[in-house]
């Protein structure tokens, strides 16, 4: 199997220096949605002196990693907010505690609607498709229909 740079040497069965690399690369292919051997990650992560497979694991913890669309409304203001995140919980807390620039000046958001993706371009994605909307009512709309 060739990789991207065009060698087709293997990827050893145990990490080495460059081992992290290769996974790295292979976890943004699968990101952007690259075709890639996911028998490049069993490789990877299979230890033959012990016969674990730490694939598991450590794909366990990719799933559980979720990133997410919020929508927050502050009644003082009469606003809403769109954003993405990944611990939604903990940038709550950064809007209320004055965080970030355009949430800073109130002190009551509270959570009105969130989405859930696997990958973070997916969160901004959507995020990005609500701003554009423009329209408070499809915001509400969204909020009422989703719970």
């Amino acid at each position: 199997m060739k990789n991207r740079e065009g060698d087709s040497s293997n990827f050893s069965s145990k990490p080495t220096n460059g081992g992290l690399a290769h996974l790295a690369r292979v976890l943004a292919w699968q990101a952007r949605g690259d075709r890639f051997e996911s028998g490049i990650l069993h490789k990877f992560f299979y230890n033959k002196n012990t016969q674990t497979n730490l694939f598991g694991y450590f794909f366990l913890y990719f799933i559980i990693t979720m990133f997410y669309t919020y929508i927050i409304y502050s009644k003082s203001l009469n606003k809403y907010y769109i954003g993405s995140c990944q611990d939604i919980q903990k940038r709550l807390q950064d809007h209320l505690n004055g965080r970030s620039k355009f949430t800073k000046i109130a002190k009551d958001w509270e959570l009105k609607h969130h989405e859930t993706f696997e990958t973070q371009s997916d969160a901004m994605k959507r995020e990005l498709q609500i701003k554009k909307m423009k329209s408070r009512k499809y915001i509400e709309n969204l909020i009422e229909t989703k719970g």
